[in-house]
Protein backbone atom coordinates (compact mmCIF):
# COMPACT_ATOMS: atom_id res chain seq x y z
CA UNK A 1 0.00 0.00 0.00
CA UNK A 2 1.18 3.49 -0.68
CA UNK A 3 1.72 5.32 1.90
CA UNK A 4 2.58 9.14 2.57
CA UNK A 5 5.48 10.12 4.37
CA UNK A 6 6.83 13.75 5.92
CA UNK A 7 9.03 13.15 2.90
CA UNK A 8 6.52 12.84 0.57
CA UNK A 9 3.05 14.15 1.09
CA UNK A 10 3.70 17.91 -0.74
CA UNK A 11 3.95 15.54 -4.09
CA UNK A 12 0.35 14.42 -3.63
CA UNK A 13 -1.94 14.49 -6.60
CA UNK A 14 -3.46 18.24 -7.42
CA UNK A 15 -7.08 15.74 -6.93
CA UNK A 16 -6.14 14.04 -3.98
CA UNK A 17 -4.77 17.10 -2.39
CA UNK A 18 -8.12 18.85 -2.56
CA UNK A 19 -9.98 16.31 -1.12
CA UNK A 20 -7.41 16.00 1.71
CA UNK A 21 -7.63 20.22 2.01
CA UNK A 22 -11.28 19.95 2.23
CA UNK A 23 -11.38 17.31 4.87
CA UNK A 24 -8.59 18.88 7.11
CA UNK A 25 -10.70 22.47 6.82
CA UNK A 26 -14.27 20.03 7.78
CA UNK A 27 -11.69 18.31 10.81
CA UNK A 28 -10.07 21.33 12.50
CA UNK A 29 -13.55 23.60 11.98
CA UNK A 30 -15.76 20.60 14.51
CA UNK A 31 -12.79 20.11 16.68
CA UNK A 32 -10.77 22.80 18.73
CA UNK A 33 -8.07 20.67 19.77
CA UNK A 34 -7.22 19.06 16.47
CA UNK A 35 -3.86 20.95 15.08
CA UNK A 36 -3.11 20.81 11.16
CA UNK A 37 1.10 20.28 11.08
CA UNK A 38 2.73 17.70 8.59
CA UNK A 39 2.33 14.69 10.98
CA UNK A 40 -1.84 15.08 10.95
CA UNK A 41 -1.75 15.99 7.13
CA UNK A 42 0.13 12.56 6.40
CA UNK A 43 -2.66 10.56 8.84
CA UNK A 44 -5.53 12.52 6.40
CA UNK A 45 -4.03 11.30 3.67
CA UNK A 46 -3.39 7.65 4.32
CA UNK A 47 -6.98 7.64 6.07
CA UNK A 48 -8.54 8.98 2.78
CA UNK A 49 -6.54 6.51 0.50
CA UNK A 50 -7.06 3.56 2.73
CA UNK A 51 -10.74 4.15 2.67
CA UNK A 52 -11.49 4.87 -0.94
CA UNK A 53 -9.36 1.90 -1.60
CA UNK A 54 -10.79 -0.20 1.19
CA UNK A 55 -14.33 0.11 -0.53
CA UNK A 56 -12.94 0.21 -4.37
CA UNK A 57 -11.80 -3.59 -3.82
CA UNK A 58 -14.37 -4.75 -1.52
CA UNK A 59 -17.31 -3.03 -3.69
CA UNK A 60 -15.28 -3.25 -6.81
CA UNK A 61 -17.67 -0.50 -8.49
CA UNK A 62 -17.15 3.37 -8.46
CA UNK A 63 -20.87 3.63 -7.75
CA UNK A 64 -20.82 1.06 -4.97
CA UNK A 65 -17.85 2.62 -3.81
CA UNK A 66 -19.18 6.07 -3.54
CA UNK A 67 -22.61 5.39 -2.26
CA UNK A 68 -20.61 3.93 0.34
CA UNK A 69 -19.13 6.48 1.37
CA UNK A 70 -21.87 8.95 1.14
CA UNK A 71 -24.29 6.57 3.17
CA UNK A 72 -22.12 3.41 4.52
CA UNK A 73 -24.20 0.08 5.89
CA UNK A 74 -23.06 -1.20 9.47
CA UNK A 75 -20.41 -3.12 8.15
CA UNK A 76 -18.98 -0.72 5.91
CA UNK A 77 -18.86 1.85 8.49
CA UNK A 78 -16.61 -0.52 11.22
CA UNK A 79 -14.11 -0.65 8.39
CA UNK A 80 -14.08 2.41 7.30
CA UNK A 81 -13.59 3.60 11.10
CA UNK A 82 -10.86 0.89 11.67
CA UNK A 83 -9.17 2.05 8.28
CA UNK A 84 -9.16 5.67 10.28
CA UNK A 85 -7.86 4.53 13.35
CA UNK A 86 -4.70 2.76 11.70
CA UNK A 87 -4.00 6.20 10.39
CA UNK A 88 -5.43 8.97 13.53
CA UNK A 89 -6.20 9.05 17.03
CA UNK A 90 -9.40 7.56 18.63
CA UNK A 91 -10.21 11.78 19.49
CA UNK A 92 -10.53 12.35 16.00
CA UNK A 93 -11.47 8.81 14.77
CA UNK A 94 -15.56 10.65 14.36
CA UNK A 95 -14.43 13.91 12.70
CA UNK A 96 -12.70 12.40 10.05
CA UNK A 97 -15.25 9.72 9.52
CA UNK A 98 -18.05 12.24 9.18
CA UNK A 99 -15.49 15.53 7.15
CA UNK A 100 -14.61 12.02 4.40
CA UNK A 101 -18.95 11.35 4.42
CA UNK A 102 -19.57 14.78 4.04
CA UNK A 103 -17.03 15.04 1.35
CA UNK A 104 -18.14 12.20 -0.37
CA UNK A 105 -21.18 14.40 -0.98
CA UNK A 106 -19.26 16.45 -3.24
CA UNK A 107 -17.75 13.80 -5.52
CA UNK A 108 -19.15 11.99 -8.41
CA UNK A 109 -18.27 8.58 -9.70
CA UNK A 110 -15.40 10.12 -11.75
CA UNK A 111 -13.77 11.61 -9.24
CA UNK A 112 -13.83 8.01 -7.61
CA UNK A 113 -12.48 6.29 -10.35
CA UNK A 114 -9.37 8.86 -10.88
CA UNK A 115 -8.43 8.21 -7.29
CA UNK A 116 -8.16 4.42 -7.64
CA UNK A 117 -6.45 4.70 -11.03
CA UNK A 118 -4.03 7.18 -9.33
CA UNK A 119 -3.60 4.53 -6.91
CA UNK A 120 -3.64 1.66 -9.12
CA UNK A 121 -1.03 3.33 -11.23
CA UNK A 122 0.91 4.03 -8.34
CA UNK A 123 0.84 7.54 -9.60
CA UNK A 124 -0.79 9.29 -5.77
CA UNK A 125 2.38 11.04 -5.79
CA UNK A 126 3.92 13.38 -8.49
CA UNK A 127 7.21 12.19 -9.56
CA UNK A 128 10.47 14.18 -7.26
CA UNK A 129 11.92 16.75 -9.54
Amino acid sequence: MMRATENNYHLLDDDVQSIVDSVLTKVSDRNDKFSVDPVTIVAIINCVIGVVRLLYVCLDRSNATLRGLRDPNFIQRIFIKRQIRKHADKEYESDIYDSIREHAHQMNEDDIMRLVSLYNSRQIFKEQE
